[in-house]
């Protein structure tokens, strides 16, 4: 078992993600291999060992994603996800110190003249139209949906199959025109039963007054 100490883990997303690849390399492995057997999405295998982790879905996924993927390589866990924490740590308490930045001290704005004030308040205005035709477009859209697995023309000797993704806070989720319970953290699990043969899988998530955002899925069964 690879096992990886705090001075191998550089500050850096890309030498964890060569650090894994490596690993996986080692082990005479291609990603679509490893995408069968841990079931996660071959796009997120790539986004990982190229050091794009903003490819990744929101929320807590990145991290499950990186954990599950370390675990299968049989690499040391805690310290990889302990390196990722501290590059994510350190990169929004710079994102933080890059805004506070830009706040300008409300004294400065009202010693300016009116000229410059009443400019200042036509912005606030125009951003608020702004916002509200924003959020109407929101209202209007498909809702996100994320698949995280199954895989693209997935083939097993399974009867069943678990369906499991995220989607929109506000979303309806249906899997072959069955409605299914959404998570509070916005996900959505289901186990399927399927046929010999090829089976499609239709996964809808809409909103009340918006579109619908469709994922289809083949699956044969051996």
């Amino acid at each position: 078992m690879n096992q990886f100490s705090k001075s191998e883990i550089q500050t850096d997303y890309d030498l964890i993600a060569k650090d894994l690849k490596r690993a996986r390399e080692e082990r005479g492995l291609g990603l679509e291999e490893v995408s069968r057997q841990t079931k996660i999405n071959l796009k997120y295998l790539r986004a990982i060992e190229s050091g794009d982790f903003s490819a990744l879905p929101s929320g807590l996924y990145a991290r499950k994603f990186l954990k599950q993927y370390a675990k299968f390589l049989s690499l040391n866990i805690d310290t990889i996800l302990e390196a990722f924490d501290q590059l994510d740590n350190k990169n929004k308490k710079t994102g933080k110190k890059l805004f506070s930045n830009q706040v300008v001290n409300n004294k400065y704005f009202l010693s300016l003249p009116a000229l410059f004030r009443n400019i200042f308040i036509l912005m606030i205005v125009a951003s608020f139209f702004t916002y509200l035709a924003y959020s109407f477009q929101d209202i209007r859209s498909a809702p996100e949906l994320v698949l995280i697995q199954p895989a693209e023309d997935f083939i097993t000797e399974e009867k069943s199959i678990i369906i499991e993704g995220y989607t929109e806070n506000d979303a309806e989720i249906s899997i072959n025109g069955e409605s299914i319970l959404v998570n509070l953290d916005s996900s959505f699990k289901k186990e399927l039963k399927l046929k010999e043969g090829i089976n499609e899988i239709i996964i809808e998530a809409s909103k009340k007054y918006g579109k619908t955002n469709i994922i289809k899925r083949q699956i044969l069964v051996k």
